[in-house]
C-alpha cells in the first residue's frame, strides 16, 4: 500500500495558527444571548436564536420543511376527468418529465407535475402546480 506523504508539516491539536478577530470577549457572558419570547438565557457563540424559536419576524427558526414531488395522471371516466396514477419524484425536473411520460401514456388524458411541502409538524401546503400536459381539470383538491 502507498502511503500518502504530507506536503505541511503536522500541527499538534490545539495550537493556534494565526490572529483572532475582533479579540477575546471580555467576559463568558458575551456567549450568551436573552431569548425575547421567554426570557432565559441560551448559549450562543454567534448570537443565532436557538432552534425553535420565534425571531421578531415571526418566522420560527430551525424549521424543517420537506418538498415532494409528483407526476399525476388524467384519466377519462365516462364524461369526467378523474385522477390516475400517480408517481412520487425526487425533484421539480424529474416529475416534469414523467408527467410529460405520462400524459402520452395509453388511456392518459393529461397529467400535471406539482410539489407540496410539509411542515416539521406534519401539515403540508397548498400543491404548487409545476406543468400541465394535456387536458387537465383546475381543481388543486384532485392533488391529494
Amino acid at each position: 500500500m502507498t502511503k500518502i506523504a504530507r506536503m505541511t508539516p503536522t500541527i499538534p491539536r490545539g495550537t493556534v495558527i494565526g490572529q483572532q478577530t475582533g479579540g477575546p470577549p471580555l467576559t463568558e457572558a458575551e456567549h450568551f444571548h436573552k431569548c425575547e419570547a421567554c426570557g432565559e438565557y441560551a448559549r450562543s457563540r454567534r448570537g443565532a436564536r436557538p432552534r425553535g424559536t420565534t425571531a421578531p419576524s415571526g418566522q420560527r427558526s430551525g424549521a424543517v420543511m420537506r418538498s415532494y414531488f409528483a407526476a399525476l395522471a388524467f384519466i377519462r371516466d365516462e364524461d369526467d376527468i378523474v385522477p390516475g396514477d400517480a408517481v412520487e419524484c425526487p425533484n421539480a425536473m424529474d416529475a416534469a418529465l414523467q408527467a410529460q411520460v405520462l400524459s402520452h401514456a395509453a388511456g392518459n388524458v393529461g397529467a400535471v407535475a406539482y410539489s407540496r411541502t410539509e411542515n416539521d409538524v406534519g401539515v403540508f401546503s397548498a400543491a404548487v402546480i409545476i406543468k400541465k400536459f394535456g387536458d387537465v381539470p383546475i381543481d388543486r383538491g384532485m392533488l391529494f
